[in-house]
């Protein structure tokens, strides 16, 4: 019988390259870096990655994480061609992108109609990846020709999605010839029941990309079965291409994301939420109101403009900082610093003027919602400050383990049982609140709670270790308004080594030391923000008081560092010092900084315009009740790890 490849060579066409493709699905994943390096060196083209989520396919293949290590350890070069079998592949085009795929293959059957199809062929194009469509074997061919002449590849399933090893369907012959003939230059794989007799049949067919999967990693001699299907291809028809891998894509543009906010008393809502944006590009640019444009659309500010952009510049998740933006972004604005698109959470904010203030850059179609961060919020930290209530704090494990029948020595103290003496010195009186019935709604406790989970702890935590070659500096303290005075320590103390572990006490710990409503933020909240950082490495959640040299040693701590902004001063002068063990160890170093600047300073700011904090909050306070009655479920932006 006359081949396909016949009849274009009479035609004039040019054969393509012989592509072998093995499908590292049936490769063993105990060894999977080194056996994909070995296919590669045998002479095949590519690595196909079967990419699954149990509900297109009813099998769960490779993920995010496995793709990212096989880039990191097969280098730039290796041609990682993806196929996903997935329900929604849209939303996995900047994941796959961020991790290394060259090569991303959606199923047409996933894609609700042809314009669809059409955004998410450009979409994969953007994001510097070559694009493909696969089709199962019982579609037909012809849903695939609108879109020839912008794929690069068409993958046709020889066997239903989901398991290797299924027989080869030949019925799916017809189509590599149907596709062949309305485009003689297409790269048409083929993938399922791929050996060496099954692989003549689909050569002869049209189809120049072979994806083999036992036939290669179930063979004897992988690098015999290799050679031999690229003889099976030559002789019909198919230039062996070389052994050497396709050059890479060329470099994508990298996806620019702006967020703004007044960035106030900076809590892990906020943190959150830039976590988030950061997720769906990768560049993050914050954008920081000016104190006048907070005043006249919320508001007094707590901290001023120096004090804020100095904060959310030290955000991890920040990369470029855009001063004195507007409360209402434009398009004009997302365009002068060249913004993809604007993120904000699904609590829209209204200007002075009584609009909603993303509704420019929402009708222009770049506006991106994300789940705002359950149980914190700038209000509710006002309300605790100006209440002076303990209702957040949480238990320590100290108090948890004792026995149920014993009292505390001396119960937290409550604004109600609060003396002129009680205060701290740095800050005196001026926490006393004034004589006054306060407003029925600051005094409403908050409609929602925070809910600390791993995957949040997870989401936030820096992976590297400490070894043996680490220099590790540890500083402690209860770290409560996570603000810039905390901040400007800890680079300082970065400084000092190679890896910054932060000790934060816990609740009971910080308020047998500090009395009052402290800490204003409780662990869990605290852990976040300090998490939020650039600076520091890690954290011990609960540290204890005194630093013993069981913790010096169990961290390899080399430098244990203090400074008046962290430091948690102990009104018992008669207590030992904690840090005596590292001061006779030698290791003890006090931190200088220009700054004074303590939380204590944070909340006498609050109490200091007392009743324009109360108003606003009064107001604040019914918008998040409406929120939070009227909320539904929103999934949170989370990117793999």
């Amino acid at each position: 019988t006359q081949s396909t490849w016949g009849l274009l060579e009479m035609a004039g066409a040019t054969p393509l390259e012989c592509i072998i493709a093995p499908s590292i699905f049936s490769a063993n994943f105990a060894t999977l870096g080194a056996d994909s390096q070995a296919v590669l060196d045998y002479g095949a083209n590519w690595l196909h990655v079967d990419v699954m989520d149990g509900h297109f396919a009813p099998n769960l293949g490779i993920g995010v994480p496995i793709i990212r290590s096989l880039r990191k350890h097969l280098g730039p070069d290796a041609f990682l061609d993806c196929h996903l079998m997935v329900t929604d592949p849209a939303k996995w085009v900047p994941v796959f992108a961020s991790v290394g795929a060259s090569q991303f293959t959606f199923h047409q059957e996933a894609v609700p109609d042809l314009d669809a199809c059409s955004q998410l062929i450009h979409m994969i194009k953007e994001a510097g990846m070559r694009a493909g469509m696969a089709i199962k074997p019982g579609t037909p061919a012809d849903v695939v020709f609108p879109f020839l002449a912008v794929l690069d590849v068409v993958l046709v399933m020889s066997v239903e999605p989901g398991f290797s090893g299924a027989q080869f369907q030949p019925r799916v012959l017809d189509k590599i010839r149907a596709l062949r003939a309305q485009h003689p230059t297409l790269r048409i794989s083929v993938d399922g029941g791929i050996d060496l007799n099954t692989i003549e049949l689909c050569a002869n067919a049209g189809a120049n990309v072979f994806v083999a999967a036992t036939a290669i990693f179930g063979a004897p001699d992988i690098r015999a079965a290799i050679v031999q299907m690229k003889e099976k291809c030559t002789v019909r028809g198919l230039q062996p291409a070389p052994f050497a891998p396709p050059q890479p894509p060329p470099a994508r543009k990298p996806v620019r994301v702006y967020v703004d906010g007044c960035f106030d008393i900076m809590h892990s809502g906020h943190y959150n939420a830039l976590r988030q944006a950061r997720a769906l590009g990768d560049v993050l640019v914050a954008g920081i109101h000016s104190d006048a444009e907070i005043l006249r659309n919320k508001g007094p500010t707590t901290m001023n403009d120096e004090e804020r952009i100095k904060t959310v510049s030290s955000c991890k998740f920040v990369d470029e900082i855009v001063f004195d933006a507007p409360y209402a972004p434009t398009v004009e604005l997302l365009d002068r610093h060249n913004i993809d698109f604007c993120v904000h959470g699904d609590d829209m904010p209204v200007g002075a003027d009584g609009r909603s203030a993303y509704a420019d850059v929402a009708q222009a179609g770049r506006l991106r919602v994300i789940k705002r961060t359950e149980g914190i919020s700038t209000t509710d930290l006002v309300g605790r400050m100006l209440l002076m209530t303990t209702a957040h704090h949480l238990p320590s494990v100290r108090s948890r383990s004792a026995s149920a029948s014993e009292e505390p020595s001396s119960p937290a103290p409550t604004a109600a049982s609060t003396t002129a003496s009680s205060p701290p010195a740095r800050l005196g009186n001026a926490l006393q609140p004034e004589p006054k019935e306060e407003p029925a709604l600051v005094l409403r406790a908050p409609p929602c709670h925070f809910y600390p989970t791993t995957l949040r702890l997870t989401q936030f935590a820096n992976s590297r270790a400490i070894t043996d070659d680490t220099k590790v500096v540890y500083i402690d303290g209860a770290f409560d308004l996570f603000h810039v005075g905390h901040i400007e320590t800890l680079e300082k103390a970065r400084q000092l080594g190679n890896f910054l572990l932060v000790g934060i006490h816990d609740d009971v710990v910080v308020n047998q030391k500090k009395g009052l409503n402290y800490p204003i933020m409780n662990l869990h909240e605290r852990v976040l923000n300090v998490l939020s950082c650039k600076f520091v490495d890690d954290v011990i959640i609960g540290a204890p008081w005194i630093v013993e040299r069981d913790l010096i040693v169990t961290f390899n701590i080399s430098v244990v560092a203090s400074g008046s902004n962290t430091k948690l001063e102990d009104g018992d002068h008669s207590s030992p010092d904690p840090y005596a063990v590292p001061k006779e160890m030698g290791i003890y170093r006090e931190i200088e900084t220009s700054r004074e600047l303590v939380t204590e300073t944070l909340v006498a700011r609050i109490l200091e315009n007392r009743k324009q904090f109360e108003a606003r909050n009064n107001i604040r306070s019914r918008r998040e009740a409406e929120y939070n009655q009227q909320k539904t479920f929103v999934a949170e932006v989370t990117r793999p790890s």
